[in-house]
């Protein structure tokens, strides 16, 4: 990631002539000429003095050659072990009380994994839920905590029909994506999202925002909705 710690490290390996690689996600997006040159001139270290980027998917290319980068980009996206995901791996007792709890109607349930943060974008997609038909047998399961969390559950208006699971450990993870019919993620930016790769691995469909960078590499028409950022509707 760009530090000035970064930057002293690629200048000291390169007047050492040591061969220089740089892994970063997608340089995060600005909105005018002026702060695009601003950014352009704080990454001349980066766009100067390294061999290769290792691009965190097709956005975090993109980005590099739209600041100017000449040098070859090769991708290396995250990435996870999909067989913690798949449901035959699983403790089907853990399982089984999950959807005993939040699944006794046959609910269909949409879940959200994050930080609760403005980034993260948690409050649309409770505003996208709120406007749905109260007739539904529906649920919305978000799991993470966070900053926003009060202002979520605020937003919430009480329905009991949103559900804000808090953290949850790393094995646990799995059985929620699993207990759920389909993945959302409202994120307003995320330099890729490891989660899109965690509801693949659990062969859900997924409903994501276009300010996700594993959005571009990793969902198609065949396995996702794709939204513009932002739109609740």
């Amino acid at each position: 990631y760009w530090s000035p710690n970064v930057l002293k490290s690629i200048s000291m390996n390169r007047a050492m002539k040591r061969w220089v690689s740089y892994w970063s996600e997608p340089v995060f997006p600005v909105s005018s000429k002026i702060k695009f040159r601003l950014k352009q001139f704080l990454l001349q270290t980066v766009l100067k003095r390294t061999d290769c980027i290792l691009a965190i998917g097709t956005n975090a290319e993109n980005a590099f050659r739209s600041y100017g980068y000449t040098r070859p980009i090769y991708q290396v996206p995250y990435n996870i072990n999909t067989d913690l995901f798949k449901k035959v791996n699983l403790e089907q007792h853990r399982l089984n009380d999950l959807t005993e709890k939040y699944k006794r109607r046959g609910e269909y349930i949409f879940l959200s994994s994050g930080s609760l943060i403005h980034r993260k974008g948690m409050d649309i997609i409770i505003r996208a839920f709120l406007n749905l038909e109260k007739a539904l047998n529906i649920k919305l399961l978000i799991l993470g905590d966070g900053a926003e969390k009060d202002n979520l559950v605020k937003l919430s208006k009480g329905d009991d029909r949103i559900v804000f699971i808090g953290f949850q450990e790393k094995e646990l993870i799995p059985y929620w994506f699993n207990l759920a019919d389909a993945f959302v993620f409202a994120t307003r930016y995320d330099g890729w999202g490891l989660v899109i790769n965690e509801a693949l691995a659990a062969e859900k469909p997924v409903i994501s925002s276009n300010a996700a960078g594993a959005a571009a590499d990793q969902l198609n028409a065949g396995n996702a909705m794709i939204c513009e950022s932002g739109n609740v509707s």
